[in-house]
């Protein structure tokens, strides 16, 4: 589903939403679980997300600044890497 602002949003068969990609700007907190939400603020507190990717192993983020994070499905940081 492409929404009015050119946020994109993939939904697998049941229903949920797997990937939320706001293009420039921030994803909604709701969509980011608290212990993901609370390592961005200690760790990339002037960084936005602007785009989550729901996987079986966990999630996926993408910072405006171009770095990407993973974390396991309890939220916790698994590796950082810089988009190319």
């Amino acid at each position: 589903v492409k929404l009015v602002n050119g946020t994109k949003i993939e939904f697998n068969n049941a229903g949920k939403w797997t990937s939320v990609d706001c293009k420039t700007r921030e994803v909604p907190q709701g969509l980011i679980m608290k212990p993901i939400r609370n390592y961005l603020k200690k760790n990339f507190n002037d960084e936005k997300v602007v785009k989550i990717e729901k996987k079986s192993w966990g999630y996926e983020l993408k910072l405006s600044d171009g770095v990407e994070l993973k974390f396991n499905l309890l939220g916790q940081f698994k590796s950082m890497s810089m988009d190319d």
